[in-house]
Order: structure tokens, then sequence, then C-alpha cells
């Protein structure tokens, strides 16, 4: 039984989750940290890109050299000879990479997380403005 609400929890999670009692100095606090976290998830997701972008030319280099398409006037495997068949090899080459699609999903992490950020720093701006107004 909860001592403040009175209920009985339903579960597991919801017994152990806590909730963050938000102060004005704790609203201050946010609003100061939020331009570096901001800062170091901008930072990090730029590193996740430009690891991302470097996979990708490498493998895109890679598969421009391999042999996939049989050539219609030999019969033999050769490298891709159109645009098409360019494009369907890169698409190939980065679905069955495994640290590309890591690195992508690393990227896309980043991305959340920046945007998680610069969400909760408005949030807190949102708050703080609200009561300041409850004040005057």
């Amino acid at each position: 039984m909860d001592a403040i609400t009175g209920t009985k929890p339903r579960g597991k999670s919801q017994a152990l989750k806590q909730e963050k009692i938000v102060t004005p100095d704790s609203i201050i606090l946010a609003l100061v940290n939020a331009p570096q976290k901001i800062r170091d998830a901008q930072w990090e997701l730029d590193q996740a890109r430009a690891e991302l972008e470097e996979r990708q030319v490498d493998l895109s280099i890679e598969a421009l050299k391999e042999k996939r398409f049989i050539d219609p006037k030999t019969g033999e495997l050769a490298v891709a000879s159109n645009d098409q068949q360019r494009k369907l090899a890169i698409d190939a080459a980065l679905a069955e990479d495994v640290d590309y699609n890591r690195l992508l999903t690393d990227f896309e992490t980043a991305q959340r997380e920046l945007a998680f950020h610069k969400n909760t720093q408005e949030n807190y701006r949102v708050i703080a403005e609200l009561l300041i107004g409850k004040q005057r």
C-alpha cells in the first residue's frame, strides 16, 4: 500500500517507479545544464554521422568493384555496368553489412538523444515561464 496515495501498486514496475519532484531550483539547474547536454548530444550525433558516412563510402567502393551481375555478352559475372545495377550493388552491400547497420542504429539513437535534450530544455523553459507568470 502506498503511504501517500493510499493505493495498492498494480505491478513491480509501478511499485519501483519513483516520482520526480520538480522545484524552481531544479528547473533553473536543468535550464543551466541544458546547453551543455545539447552540445554533447550534437557532438555524439556528428561523430555517429561521420562514422556512418565513412562506412557507407567504403562499402560503396567495395560494392562497385565486386562482380555481382551476369554480363549479357559473356554470360560471366561482372561488375555493375549501369546506374540501376550500381544502385542495387550498393544497396545490397549496405543491407548485408552488420557494422553499417550498427552504425546506422547508433546514428538514429544519437538523433533521438539530441531531440530528447532539446525537448527537455524547451519543457523546462515553458515550466519556468509559467512559474514566473504565476508569481506576478
